[in-house]
C-alpha cells in the first residue's frame, strides 16, 4: 500500500475513533457551505423565472397622464386608444379608466367617511390578453358579464376585504364618497399578483359598459396598455406621447414596467453578494472551529503521536497526518452543506413553481474554499504535532 493510501487510511480511521468530535466540527463547514449555497441558488432561481418573465413582458408598454391636483390619476383624451392602435408595430391594446367619483367597500354598514374604500377601475374584457394576468379565483370579465354590476377584485384588495373565493354571496358596496349613491356587485373573480402591473393589485376591477350604463362614467382611460412587436418596441416607445395626446405630449407619461423589475433585480444583487460575504464569513468560522478542534486533538492525543514517532514514524508522516484529518473533515462539511443548501433551494423552487437554478461557478468555488480553510486550519496543529519530542510525549502521557 502506498504512504498517501496509509496516510489516509489512518486519517479514517483517527476521525472514527472520536465520532462526536468529527461531526461537530465538519457541522461547522456544513452549516456555512449550506448557507453559501443556499443564498446564491435561491436568489438565482428566482432571478432566472424572473429574467424568464421579462423576456416574455419586454414588449409591454404604458400610457398615462400622470395624476391631478388631488393625486388622482388624471384622464388621457378620449380618443387616445384608438389614435394608438394606429401606430405601426401596436399588437395589443388595453385601456382602464379609473373612476374617481366611486370607491369599493365590504358592507354599506361602514360610513364612508370612516373609510377609504378601495379604487374602482374600468376595464376591458381583453385586459388579461394584454397583460397575461392570471384570475386565481373565479373567472375574469367577458363580453356578457361586462355589462352587469360584477366585479374582479385584484390580489391586494382580496386580501383587505377578506375575500378568499368567489360567488353570488359574495358582494361588495360600490358608492360616491359623499355616500349619496351607491350600488351593489358581485365578486365575479380574484386575481392573482400582477407584479408589472401592481396598481391593479389594490384595485376593484368593473366593466367599461358596466360602469358607463349604472355609474354613469363619462372620462376618458386613465391607462393604456399595449403589447408592441418587439423589434419595434423604441421606435413605438418614442410615438406615444404625441400620438395619445397631440395637444399636450409633455403631459403624458410613458413607462415600460419591465425595466422596473430590471432595476430591482440589480439592488437585489447587490444584497445577495452581501448574503455572500455572510456565507463566506460562516465558512471561516466552521474553519476555525476545526482548527480549535484539531489543536485539541493534538494535545490529547501526545502519547499516539510520541508512541508513533518512537516505533519510528517520522514528523512528516505525523504532521501530514493531522493534516489530512482537518481536510477530510472540512471535505465531509462541504459535502453535507452543499447537499443542505440544495435541499433548501429546491423546497424554494417548488414553493414557487420555477426550475431549481444552482450557479456552478460559486458552488464550485466554495467547495474549493472548504478546502483551502481545512489545509489553513490543520497547519498549525499539524507543525505542532510534528516538532513533538517522542520521549516528552511519552512521559507527559505518562
Amino acid at each position: 500500500m502506498s504512504r498517501p493510501l496509509d496516510l489516509l487510511a489512518e486519517a479514517v480511521r483517527g476521525l472514527r475513533a472520536r465520532p462526536l468530535r468529527s461531526v461537530l466540527c465538519a457541522g461547522g463547514i456544513a452549516l456555512g457551505m449550506a448557507a453559501m449555497v443556499a443564498v446564491v441558488a435561491i436568489p438565482a432561481t428566482t432571478r432566472q423565472a424572473l429574467l424568464d418573465s421579462l423576456g416574455q413582458d419586454g414588449n409591454l408598454l404604458t400610457v398615462s397622464s400622470g395624476d391631478t391636483i388631488d393625486n388622482q390619476p388624471a384622464p388621457l383624451p378620449p380618443q387616445s386608444p384608438a389614435m394608438v392602435r394606429r401606430i405601426t408595430g401596436v399588437q395589443r391594446l388595453s385601456a382602464v379608466g379609473y373612476q374617481a367619483g366611486w370607491i369599493a367597500r365590504r358592507t354599506p354598514l361602514v360610513p364612508v367617511a370612516d373609510t377609504n374604500g378601495l379604487a374602482l377601475i374600468a376595464v376591458d374584457a381583453d385586459l388579461t390578453g394584454t397583460l397575461d394576468l392570471k384570475v386565481s379565483h373565479g373567472r375574469f370579465l367577458d363580453a356578457a358579464t361586462s355589462r352587469f354590476p360584477v366585479v374582479v377584485l385584484g390580489s391586494g384588495a382580496a386580501r383587505a376585504l377578506g375575500m378568499t373565493s368567489t360567488g353570488p354571496d359574495r358582494l361588495l358596496t360600490l358608492s360616491t364618497p359623499d355616500g349619496r349613491r351607491t350600488a351593489t356587485a358581485t365578486v365575479l373573480g380574484i386575481l392573482a399578483d400582477a407584479p408589472l402591473a401592481p396598481e391593479l393589485d389594490s384595485a376593484v376591477l368593473i366593466g367599461n359598459q358596466a360602469a358607463r350604463t349604472r355609474l354613469g362614467a363619462r372620462s376618458g382611460p386613465t391607462r393604456i396598455y399595449l403589447r408592441a412587436d418587439p423589434d419595434s418596441v423604441t421606435t413605438v416607445h418614442g410615438l406615444l406621447a404625441a400620438t395619445a395626446s397631440p395637444g399636450d405630449p409633455g403631459a403624458v407619461v410613458v413607462g415600460r414596467p419591465s425595466d422596473l423589475l430590471v432595476a430591482r433585480l440589480t439592488a437585489q444583487s447587490a444584497l445577495n453578494n452581501l448574503a455572500l460575504g455572510l456565507g463566506a464569513v460562516a465558512l471561516l468560522v466552521g474553519g476555525v472551529g476545526v482548527a480549535n478542534a484539531m489543536v485539541v486533538s493534538v494535545l490529547e492525543g501526545r502519547s499516539e503521536i510520541g508512541l508513533r514517532r518512537a516505533l519510528g514514524a517520522r514528523r512528516g508522516f505525523v504532521g501530514s497526518l493531522i493534516l489530512v484529518e482537518s481536510t477530510l473533515l472540512c471535505l465531509a462539511g462541504a459535502a453535507a452543506g452543499g447537499l443542505i443548501g440544495f435541499a433548501v433551494t429546491w423546497a424554494s423552487a417548488v414553493s414557487q413553481a420555477v426550475a431549481v437554478q444552482v450557479p456552478i461557478l460559486p458552488v464550485g468555488l466554495g467547495l474549493a474554499a472548504s478546502v483551502v480553510v481545512g489545509l489553513v486550519a490543520g497547519l498549525y496543529p499539524a507543525l505542532r504535532a510534528a516538532h513533538l519530542a517522542p520521549a516528552a510525549a511519552l512521559r507527559i502521557a505518562g
